[in-house]
């Protein structure tokens, strides 16, 4: 069962003597710091337990499930291929419902209602690189992404959405 330094605090109060409180705070305080740093140590630790045995995602028909093993992962227990992959599904899956242009808040607000949170310092940015180099999308200005479709790809058009004429064949 865990300390109540509360209680600790509380006794050392009421015998009235301040120096003793002091001790008994400061003691108190480091204790719960040295306690708070451990079960960080042990959230990202079972954190990457989880994502190294537990496979949320289903492998889209047709492609070979990733078999169990070391995989660098980030505090949020995705690998930065992972997370990608979840920005292409939800952006392509809200412009096909009709959101376009889309913003990266879109696809942030999206995956959030999917359960999934980033656990890294900028996922804005991440999303917006992963959408910027998505050729179903076309940058129309800062943080605005229009969805140019599928179709697109195969009528001449180049990477990160932007487009070449169309070439003639000779036949």
């Amino acid at each position: 069962m865990a300390r109540d330094w509360v209680r600790n605090v509380s006794k050392a109060i009421a015998e009235g003597d301040s120096a003793k409180v002091a001790e008994v705070a400061d003691r108190a305080l480091d204790e719960i710091s040295t306690e708070i740093s451990r079960l960080r140590d042990q959230i990202a630790l079972v954190r990457q337990l989880r994502a190294f045995y537990v496979h949320d995602q289903a492998a889209p028909a047709g492609r070979a499930t990733a078999r169990p093993g070391p995989r660098e992962t980030g505090p949020d227990g995705y690998t930065s291929k992972e997370r990608a992959g979840l920005v292409r599904e939800a952006a392509v899956d809200l412009a096909e419902r009709g959101f376009t242009p889309l913003s990266v808040g879109d696809v942030l607000a999206e995956l959030e209602q999917k359960g999934v949170r980033f656990g890294i310092a900028r996922p804005g940015s991440m999303v917006g690189t992963v959408l910027a180099y998505m050729d179903e999308f076309h940058r129309k200005g800062f943080n605005q992404f229009e969805y140019v479709g599928r179709e697109d790809l195969t009528m001449g058009g180049s990477s990160h959405g932007r487009q070449e004429p169309a070439r003639e064949q000779i036949g």
